[in-house]
């Protein structure tokens, strides 16, 4: 199961798996499951089915392990403008 079609794909990584809730005011609330502090980078927009592939060279033997989270990003824009989230599953990474 994909994201969004055509929509925006973020990537949330940090240091604690838990749970954090944004709340964005009338546009809608995000629940991560990371916690606080995370970082997060925009990986592209899905295509029409909602999928999203990426590849990154990452250095071997770092020592370190993160928690990963994907996040798609769809705007409704009526009634009123309110953001609409589709989240993946928390991923663990060791490096």
């Amino acid at each position: 199961e994909g994201s969004f079609a055509e929509a925006p794909i973020y990537h949330a990584y940090g240091r604690t798996e838990g749970e954090t809730t944004l709340k964005l005011r009338a546009l809608g609330i995000l629940v991560l499951g990371l916690e606080r502090p995370f970082t997060t980078k925009l990986l592209g927009v899905a295509d029409a089915n909602g999928d999203l592939s990426r590849s990154y060279r990452i250095p071997s033997d770092l020592g370190i392990t993160f928690f990963a989270q994907s996040i798609g990003v769809d705007i409704a824009r009526k009634p009123a403008p309110k953001l609409q989230f589709c989240t993946s599953n928390v991923v663990r990474m060791e490096l």
